[in-house]
């Protein structure tokens, strides 16, 4: 959740991973795009 609320200014709409983000996501025909948190990952 810490990488979602890291970047909330950014003007992607970053949802955490939740059946109401796939819902959404179905209810505006819109892809899921899965961020894994890289910048952590490289530390």
């Amino acid at each position: 959740m810490t990488f979602v609320l890291d970047r909330k200014r950014n003007s992607v709409e970053w949802y955490p991973w939740s059946e109401e983000a796939f819902e959404k996501a179905k209810q505006e025909n819109k892809p899921v795009f899965l961020s894994m948190g890289y910048s952590y990952l490289m530390k």
